[in-house]
């Protein structure tokens, strides 16, 4: 959420009252223009937040934590209310379900067999994405298209994990704020670590580390990880003082850089299959996807665009909608 522009403080302010005001009235909708309106007649909130504040940016915020809260439900239209959301709650369940199926199945699954096997357990829609959290460490991506177990599947101690997150603090002590696939390599090797975990699965064993929604305070945040879209291995992990801009500057100046990791960067292509059907349904697609212009550039379909800023499809959706980028607009309907 820092890629809004939101200081976490006043994104926390937001989160508090929205939910307090759902506790207090849960059987009633409130639409975010009222939230807008409590925040710029009371000026809780910051200077500059306030000056930026619109519907749009109030949605992104609490779309971010919503799985966090049962209370937390957004039902269109800008509109959010308190009942509970059974649906959000079956979504909810599905990590340990996950996790209890790639446990049983012993070894690595492929999405598709995850949702296969999901759908015989739950009998209903399998639409979902799976993530690796400070609350879900354990679930983990393997390579591309396929999901493990961290502590079966990835050689690699919880110490040892310890000890590769202190060395990513000791050279942001140094100075050295933005660090990338080489300096993964060198820490893989300082310490020791087993040579067949691909730098790849570093990556995503190290995303349990960053704090999500109202966890991600100052204190909890030791680094921020953005990498680029079309190689997964041209990643930056850079200290939270480095804004996301140069961070994504960085990682233009290495976009034609070589990166060789373990089994010739296998881990990191996407499965032959996946692949091919994404080319076909962009083909499928093209005709009816939504157009952008984002500061100056084109983009078909919101995806292309939370890809390349490396933003969420709300944010993209929202800041299209707002007057408050002027320079993001979506062309076609």
């Amino acid at each position: 959420m820092d890629k809004i522009g939101i200081p976490i403080a006043d994104q926390n302010i937001i989160i508090d009252f929205v939910i307090g005001l759902l506790e207090k009235n849960p059987n009633k909708n409130f639409n975010s223009t009222e939230f807008v309106n409590h925040f710029q007649a009371n000026e809780s909130l910051s200077i500059r937040t306030l000056n930026n504040l619109d519907t749009f940016l109030i949605d992104a915020i609490l779309l971010e934590v919503t799985n966090e809260y049962d209370i937390l439900n957004y039902v269109g239209r800008s509109s959010w209310s308190g009942n509970t959301n059974q649906l959000k709650q079956k979504r909810i369940e599905i990590y340990p379900t996950v996790m209890q199926i790639i446990d049983d199945y012993g070894k690595p699954m492929t999405v598709k067999k995850i949702k296969k096997e999901l759908f015989k357990v739950r009998g209903s829609s399998t639409n979902f994405q799976l993530h690796t959290t400070l609350s879900t460490p354990n679930l983990i991506q393997i390579s591309q298209g396929v999901w493990g177990l961290r502590d079966r599947d990835i050689n690699i101690t919880k110490g040892e994990e310890q000890d590769l997150v202190d060395s990513i603090k000791k050279e942001f002590n140094k100075g050295n704020n933005i660090l990338d696939f080489d300096d993964l390599v060198l820490f893989k090797k300082s310490l020791g670590l087993d040579e067949n975990i691909s730098i790849y699965q570093l990556t995503k064993i190290l995303l349990a580390h960053i704090p999500v929604g109202r966890r991600r305070t100052p204190e909890k945040l030791i680094f921020l990880f953005k990498n680029r879209n079309h190689n997964p291995l041209n990643f930056c992990l850079y200290n939270p003082i480095i804004s996301d801009k140069e961070a994504g500057e960085y990682l233009k100046k290495k976009i034609n850089d070589k990166f060789l990791d373990v089994r010739n960067n296998q881990d990191s292509i996407p499965l032959k299959r996946e692949f091919s059907n994404r080319v076909r349904k962009s083909r499928k697609s093209r005709k009816s996807s939504q157009e952008y212009v984002i500061e100056g550039k084109f983009y078909l379909g919101r995806d292309a665009v939370a890809k390349e800023y490396g933003i969420s499809n709300y944010i993209v959706y929202y800041r299209a909608k707002s007057d408050k980028y002027p320079h993001w607009k979506a062309i076609k309907d």
